[in-house]
């Protein structure tokens, strides 16, 4: 009982620390690029099956071959959304290892990777970016970053040393050949030496290009990369440098040295350089695997070799860098919209194609359709699909996307922005620059224009039925019909900040969002409230009125450096965690809804998309559901135990899969409720419920797919009413 106690205590604290999400879902879920989108700084294999990648976000990443034969994100082992620039294992004993990172990141991992544990540190929690860390044995380590700042331990981390190298440039790179001798590298050409372990440093070199990487053989002679496709060398242990001619004006942001004769150096826009002759002479390897900006390369073992960079991109050689194939998801164009026809039937589209899935997102096939950018999306069924963008272009397929053809939209400078349904599905209309707008009678088949009366950009329309639509554009615009298009009437925004979308869920509520933030109206628009400022430049917005006794919406607004806001009542909007600073352009909201053994079963399925081909889903392990049956309301609260329990890998369940379990438990009246499960030690690791229920008796299917093994706890808490009961899961 005590041990119970303390317990319970335990999880009504850690459950102040964790988000409680709005759609019983757990997390954004990278569907492109595979296995995640983030840029990467930095790779590292600590053998030839074992390797370690860092970069923004947070973002870390682990390969262990051949249990795990490709790199697969683990970001929960730090659980920061700082960006990470350098990860370093000790030559001599490869569990131990160091990671660096924005305002003063420091962890280390005495386990191999296992653990990580936050180091303290001089300018922990400061704006001083840590760019690069060397280790010289498994308890000494050299950290350089921002304003010429350089620190060193010689105990594992519990103490520091801030060293003086004579310079405020930002400092890219620090490596160590040995013990004793190391070189720092960063802006303006500045590189300095060190020959006692990183106690003092001399400058050898504070002039030209900035440089991002250095590398020795041996104590004499090294190499030197940066700006302008610069490429150093020395034979003199740095006291003099010769340029060599690389026939590139790329930045060159990492090298690798093979041996006396073999060089690589990667960089901007997909570079990858090759030197078969001590640097001597360059030659282009490959600029078409991957065109993105390339931020480090690693060895493998003696002729395998690893590549990674922007928005995740990823290749390797096997022949000592002669060729390369991609090891991350194709190079992807900025997507721009997403939408949602079925679970299984997804569409984006973004630069010059349209992207489609029919496996729910497993899988997406690209499709080529304009010479020219595209930014609007609009789906009229599984066949039916219309698309538009720069110079007014419009192109449709009525064979799922197997072929185009383009349509006459009637102007010819214009971007057209957006696209939505007025009434009939076959009644289309489209919005642009200049106050463009077009309307379909017939599927987009053909177009007319239309007069929108005003002249400027309008980036999205959306209408709630055959009569009443509005539309928002540049400077605060928003224009609404009541007449089916015929005539357009400005609104007064009180703003003159952009609206970049609209949405509205009847005649009278509805949501603009855009640089001021959002937006709310409850009168049909004749006046708007202000119920978030601006945060960032928000994108897009999708929101759903529920179909239950549960939060009266599903709202999700998206926007730049990643941002995604949610809501359950449509005025209060909270942040969510999209996991990357990616900007993200679109959004879409797709309900589940089906009826498994009188028993309603409804889920949220949530897309956004945006730079970098990045397409995010939100899912989880619940669904919410409903009896359909009458039954009499209950007299008190009561949860019930799980079934089944234990919970059995190897068993099967009608609802949802072979790890699911149900959670029952009845409210007597209308109340806040929430259910969550934790861990046997306490932490939160899916909130099912979390909102006001009706009263009577209510099901949860909580799904442990992405749990492992053990004992679990499940929380009800309705009023004053608290109870937690335990659940077992078994593989």
């Amino acid at each position: 009982m005590r041990t119970m106690k303390i317990l319970l205590q335990m999880m009504m604290v850690v459950s102040l620390c964790f988000r409680s999400y709005l759609f019983a879902l757990d997390a954004w879920e990278w569907m492109r690029p595979k296995p995640q989108g983030n840029t990467i700084y930095d790779v590292q294999f600590v053998s030839s099956y074992e390797g370690w990648a860092v970069g923004k976000s947070g973002t870390i990443l682990h390969l262990n071959y051949p249990s795990v034969p490709y790199f697969q994100p683990v970001s929960y082992l730090l659980n920061t959304s700082r960006n990470l620039y350098s990860i370093n294992f000790c030559k001599g004993d490869p569990q131990y290892g160091w990671i660096v990172g924005d305002s003063g990141t420091v962890y280390r991992t005495t386990n191999a990777g296992a653990t990580w544990q936050y180091i303290f540190n001089p300018v922990s929690g400061s704006s001083i970016q840590l760019m690069s860390v060397a280790l010289l044995d498994t308890q000494s380590a050299v950290a350089v970053g921002m304003n010429g700042f350089v620190m060193k331990t010689v105990d594992g981390g519990l103490s520091w040393s801030v060293k003086n190298v004579g310079t405020n440039v930002w400092l890219q790179k620090v490596t160590f050949l040995d013990n004793m001798h190391g070189f720092i590298v960063g802006n303006a050409g500045f590189l300095a030496k060190s020959d006692d372990g990183g106690e003092t440093w001399n400058t050898i070199r504070n002039r030209g290009a900035d440089l991002y990487d250095v590398q020795f053989m041996t104590l004499q002679v090294g190499w030197a990369v940066g700006d302008g496709g610069t490429i150093l060398h020395t034979t003199d242990g740095g006291s003099t440098w010769i340029s060599q001619t690389t026939g590139i004006t790329y930045g060159l942001k990492a090298l690798l040295v093979l041996s006396s004769s073999t060089i690589l150096a990667v960089g901007e826009s997909g570079a990858v350089l090759r030197s078969a002759d001590g640097g001597n002479s360059w030659s282009t390897v490959v600029q078409s695997v991957l065109s993105r900006s390339l931020n480090s390369i690693a060895r493998v073992d003696t002729s395998r070799l690893w590549v990674a960079g922007e928005y995740g991109g990823m290749m390797s050689s096997t022949d000592g860098g002669k060729s390369w194939n991609a090891e991350s998801s194709s190079e992807f164009p900025d997507l721009s919209a997403v939408s949602i026809r079925t679970i299984d039937d997804l569409w984006a589209v973004g630069g010059k194609r349209v992207v489609h899935s029919t496996n729910s997102g497993i899988t997406w096939e690209d499709i080529t359709v304009s010479p020219t950018n595209l930014y609007a999306l609009h789906l009229l069924d599984s066949a039916t699909v219309i698309v538009a963008g720069d110079g007014g272009r419009i192109f449709r397929t009525t064979d799922g996307g197997v072929s185009w053809m383009r349509v006459d939209g009637g102007i010819m400078s214009a971007t057209i922005w957006a696209m939505a349904a007025r009434g009939d599905a076959q009644d289309i209309w489209a919005v642009g620059d200049g106050g463009a707008m077009l309307a379909s009678t017939d599927g987009g088949a053909s177009w007319k224009l239309k007069n929108s009366g005003t002249q400027k950009a309008l980036y999205a329309i959306s209408f709630v039925d055959a009569w009443n639509g509005w539309a928002v554009g540049f400077g605060g615009t928003i224009i609404h019909t009541s007449d089916g298009g015929e005539h357009w009437v400005p609104q007064t925004s009180n703003t003159t900040s952009s609206f970049f979308d609209v949405i509205f869920l009847n005649v009278n509520r509805g949501w603009a969002i855009g640089d001021g933030g959002i937006f709310k109206t409850i009168d049909g628009g004749r006046t708007w409230q202000q119920v978030l400022g601006a945060v960032q430049r928000l994108r897009a917005i999708g929101i759903k009125q529920r179909r239950s006794g549960m939060p009266e919406y599903y709202g999700c607004v998206v926007g730049d450096g990643g941002t995604i806001l949610v809501t359950k009542d449509g005025e209060n909007w909270i942040s969510d965690s999209s996991g990357t600073t990616n900007d993200l352009y679109g959004v879409s909201i797709f309900e589940t809804r089906t009826v498994q053994n009188s028993i309603t079963v409804m889920q949220p399925e949530v897309l956004a998309c945006g730079r970098g081909g990045t397409i995010l889903k939100r899912n989880g392990p619940v669904v919410i559901v409903s009896i359909n049956e009458p039954t009499p309301l209950p007299n008190k609260v009561s949860l019930n135990q799980n079934y089944p329990n234990p919970v059995c890998a190897g068993g099967l369940s009608p609802f949802g899969g072979n790890s699911s379990t149900i959670i029952r438990f009845t409210i007597p009246k209308t109340e806040e409720v929430t259910l969550k499960v934790y861990d046997a030690i306490g932490r939160e690791v899916a909130t099912l419920v979390n909102g006001t229920l009706l009263a009577g008796e209510h099901k949860i299917i909580f799904d442990a797919k992405n749990l492992p093994s053990g004992i679990y706890f499940y929380r009800l808490c309705a009023g004053d009413f608290l109870e937690t009961k335990k659940m077992v899961l078994m593989r």
